[in-house]
């Protein structure tokens, strides 16, 4: 039986999937994974755990999977040296429009449509609001 569905009696956090690597099918792949899990996902109960590099080639890419991550409610961890750190990557972890990970209402973001190569996901927000990607 998978962790995500017996382990929030005992963490807050929990391993949904292996670590992404530094490519875009990697991320697409993991969130395809953990949505699975969403109606599992909560306030203090939070699924993914993944390691997150923030390596992807362009600082736009870096962008659009911490954007989808976050919105997957996912714990953002940091796995590159911060000390060596890119300006855009600085800017990309400090972006307080991503506060809605950690959103007390805990709803974790689903892909609500797909038009060809895009994808609309959306999660509802404390306070009446909704989280697009």
């Amino acid at each position: 039986m998978h962790s995500a569905l017996w382990v929030d009696n005992l963490g807050n956090s929990w391993r949904t999937t292996f670590d992404i690597n530094n490519s875009w099918e990697s991320m697409v792949s993991k969130a395809y994974q953990n949505k699975v899990y969403a109606k599992h996902a909560r306030p203090n109960g939070w699924n993914g755990n993944r390691s997150h590099h923030f390596l992807c080639k362009t600082s736009d890419m870096s962008a659009y999977v911490y954007s989808l991550l976050a919105a997957s409610k996912a714990p953002l961890i940091i796995g590159c040296d911060v000390r060596s750190m890119t300006k855009e990557t600085l800017v990309i972890l400090m972006n307080m429009s991503m506060a809605f990970t950690y959103d007390p209402l805990g709803v974790q973001a689903k892909k609500v449509q797909m038009d060809g190569d895009h994808e609309v996901w959306a999660g509802s927000l404390s306070g009446y609001r909704t989280v697009v990607c």
